[in-house]
């Protein structure tokens, strides 16, 4: 959905390529997306070669929206340095050893 949301239309081969999944499974999630009213698709013709053209909905770029702007939050919440500093890199903490207790 993140390059549908940054294009008017794109091809499906190019969509495609970009994610690197097969003609089949593209189409598989394009369909739910398209069911679920995320995804517009137009299917054109010009003599003997046919292209498939999806567009991001509005309903569908609202949800995206909604889930970028979710992440985002999980991201801040995760790493509170990264709100306030771009550039600030996430520390992983060990946590205290807790001493193995001898079940004997």
């Amino acid at each position: 959905m993140a390059i549908l949301a940054a294009a008017d239309w794109a091809e499906f081969g190019f969509v495609r390529d970009s994610i690197g999944i097969s003609d089949s499974v593209l189409s598989k999630h394009v369909s739910h997306l398209e069911n679920a009213g995320f995804v517009t698709i137009r299917k054109t013709s010009n003599g003997r070669v046919r292209h498939t053209h999806l567009q991001l909905s509005a309903l569908g770029r609202e949800a995206f929206e909604a889930h970028a702007a979710a992440l985002t939050e999980i991201i801040s919440t995760a790493n509170p340095a990264a709100s306030s500093d771009p550039s600030a890199t996430t520390q992983h903490q060990t946590p205290h050893a807790v001493p193995r207790r001898d079940s004997r």
